[in-house]
């Protein structure tokens, strides 16, 4: 039972999992961030870095008919969520470094189940994240960077899919779960 502050969970989940997962001589805790293209157009750092940066929300075309969710008339929204993980560093063997240890936290957490999502409020007993490395096309990639304004950066798209959100408003009758028919005697 997914709430509206699972986009914000997801982006803080990642963080969390990749802090773990970078030693802190290469990235120093508090140096995974969430960004925007206006945060990484003016980023100034004197340490290595990774920034998150969700570009994309999307619809799951394939989880999209789903049967409604309990206590709702409406399935629940699958997200597709796309990211840019960014290495920062003033050498390419630390950014090199950095995208070896990116690569394979998020691969050792490819599924995570609800004990492992961060952001209390917002999950369900059954929720869960699927993390994929995207195989974005460059091209697409530079479009990002340019349209931000900001040189292009070695990064890794990351798809997240959230099995699903649910709807704000409950079903205004219940859903008939059973029913009993029987034959109707004649006169």
């Amino acid at each position: 039972m997914a709430t509206r502050d699972v986009i914000s969970d997801v982006g803080e989940t990642i963080v969390r999992i990749l802090e773990e997962g970078i030693p802190d001589t290469l990235v120093a805790q508090g140096h995974v961030l969430m960004t925007t293209t206006d945060e990484m157009r003016t980023l100034s750092l004197d340490e290595p870095a990774v920034t998150l940066f969700l570009y994309e929300i999307s619809a799951n075309a394939e989880l999209r008919n789903s049967p409604p969710a309990p206590g709702f008339s409406r399935p629940r929204l699958p997200l597709d969520l796309r990211f840019l993980i960014t290495p920062w560093a003033k050498d390419a063997g630390t950014i090199y470094q950095i995208c070896g240890y990116v690569l394979q936290t998020l691969y050792d957490h490819s599924h995570l189940a609800r004990g492992d999502l961060f952001g209390q409020s917002s999950w369900g007993a059954d929720d869960t994240l699927q993390i994929l490395l995207d195989p974005a096309p460059v091209s697409e990639r530079h479009q990002i960077w340019e349209s931000g304004e900001i040189p292009f950066k070695l990064s890794l798209a990351y798809l997240v899919r959230v099995i699903g959100l649910d709807p704000g408003i409950p079903a205004e009758t219940p859903i008939v779960a059973t029913a009993t028919t029987g034959t109707a005697s004649q006169p």
